[in-house]
């Protein structure tokens, strides 16, 4: 028994060999991870400041219940910002959010717009924004808009259907 082991390792004994190296490479590699400093990333993570903001008549509103709080200054850069990009629509339908994947700069209006006879309940994935950290309710033939003040990915969902969408957001350069 013991000439036959002795006889197997001498037949495979350069597959060991190479089994060993690759061994060694590997090793070698996790400790030299560990052990060496890392550089951030060019990726920034979506914090959670936000500026909440509903357009529309819904807004009179929000302000006589105390809810919206802005100033005149943000008000009118918040407008300029409309006027030059306009406000990103998003539809929601039977076949969930349309467009799924969009594309915001830094600051732009987003409207939803419920064209179901169900109520919906947009809910954020990326949990980015504090004042979305509960779904909100859109009714049917109902919008409801907020200010993406973030810049980077960011996933929500229709809570109920589990219908997923995006918008990157970029910083805005005039």
């Amino acid at each position: 028994m013991k000439e036959l082991i002795k006889n197997f390792i001498e037949r495979n004994k350069p597959i060991f060999a190479i089994g060993t190296a690759t061994l060694i490479l590997f090793v070698g590699i996790i400790v030299y991870y560990r052990i060496t400093p890392h550089k951030e990333t060019g990726l920034s993570r979506i914090g959670n400041e936000s500026n909440f903001n509903i357009v529309g008549e819904e807004k009179t509103n929000m302000e006589n219940e105390g809810i919206y709080s802005g100033s005149e200054t943000s008000t009118s850069i918040e407008a300029s910002l409309d006027e030059k990009v306009g406000i990103l629509e998003i539809e929601y339908n039977e076949n969930g959010f349309y467009p799924k994947a969009a594309r915001a700069v830094q600051g732009q209006a987003v409207r939803w717009t419920n064209k179901t006879d169900k109520a919906i309940y947009l809910k954020q994935k990326t949990p980015t924004y504090t004042d979305l950290l509960q779904p909100v309710q859109i009714d049917p033939g109902q919008s409801f808009s907020y200010r993406l003040m973030k810049y980077g990915t960011w996933n929500y969902e229709e809570d109920v259907t589990k219908y997923f969408a995006y918008i990157e957001v970029y910083k805005f350069s005039p």
